[in-house]
């Protein structure tokens, strides 16, 4: 009955051969847009369906050094309704912004995750350590696998609020090591969930499950060469790059295994390797703090 969240992407090259200049120019890139959702209009109506224009926003992706104030005169519309321009989106619970960088995402998710963190700080009195993790399994760990791919080469703030919920769960001091919460409790730092991503979409890519748009993405990929290195910095932040350069250090052991073992338990054998890892650090880094726990008592 319904068919949400439906997207329309071109160039404006499509449209209009050189950059607009003038208003007129703008004026004519309007009528040509306007005329090809018309067409859409068209279809959408033999087909008896219908689009909410309300809901229905428009972006124009740029880099952050063009300008683009000139498209402030762009004028869209829809079956007669205008169609207003937005520079970020909620997307399928993707936040993108004009310059498809995702800072406005991970700040929505710190607000989102935030909230939750002060509720487990207020029920860690009250309630035991396995109900506080399911709380966080499902209002924050969700959160932080949904998309990670994508987003999480750059956490921010997010690797902070994670360790204030670990924190919590754990019902521990604010200046407690995180690393043995997270072996105790079976989970994974921010950092890591996103190199379990990366193990796991190289999976994907070996046993030929990923789609070809992506899959293309990745065809001339080798471990035996380094991957060029972008001059951009937001291309050196896409996974076409990052995937390939993580792989150049990622343990050989794992990688092998990737040739012989199905996808679950792969994903199950890449958790345990990094959560085995946390055993090591916390010798260097925890034990110190039992000492002086110790001391104290």
């Amino acid at each position: 009955m319904f068919a949400d969240d439906t997207s329309l992407l071109t160039t404006l090259q499509t449209f209009y051969t050189f950059k607009p200049k003038s208003n007129e120019d703008i004026a004519t890139l309007s009528r040509r847009i306007n005329y090809e959702l018309s067409l859409v209009n068209d279809w959408l109506q033999i087909n008896k369906l219908s689009l909410n224009v309300d809901k229905t926003k428009y972006m124009i992706f740029h880099n952050r050094q063009r300008q683009v104030s000139l498209y402030k005169q762009l004028t869209l519309q829809f079956n007669g309704m205008s169609i207003n321009r937005t520079e970020n989106f909620n997307f399928l619970g993707i936040v993108i912004n004009e310059q498809l960088t995702w800072n406005n995402h991970i700040t929505h998710l710190s607000s989102k995750i935030n909230t939750v963190v002060g509720m487990l700080h207020r029920l860690k009195h009250q309630l035991p350590t396995k109900i506080l993790k399911m709380i966080y399994n499902s209002l924050i760990l969700s959160r932080l696998h949904y998309g990670n791919i994508i987003w999480g080469g750059q956490p921010a703030s997010l690797i902070k609020l994670n360790k204030k919920a670990l924190r919590a769960i754990a019902n521990v001091g604010c200046n407690v090591h995180t690393n043995p919460i997270e072996k105790r409790l079976k989970l994974l730092s921010v950092p890591d969930i996103h190199r379990l991503k990366l193990f796991c979409l190289y999976k994907k890519l070996t046993d030929q499950k990923l789609p070809n748009y992506i899959a293309k993405m990745f065809e001339n990929m080798s471990l035996d060469t380094d991957p060029n290195f972008p001059k951009s910095v937001k291309y050196r932040n896409t996974i076409r790059f990052a995937l390939p350069t993580f792989l150049q250090t990622a343990p050989s052991v794992l990688l092998i295994k990737s040739q012989s073992i199905s996808y679950c338990y792969f994903k199950f054998k890449v958790k345990e390797h990094i959560l085995e890892r946390y055993s090591s650090l916390c010798t260097v880094v925890g034990c110190r703090s039992c000492h002086l726990r110790m001391h104290i008592s």
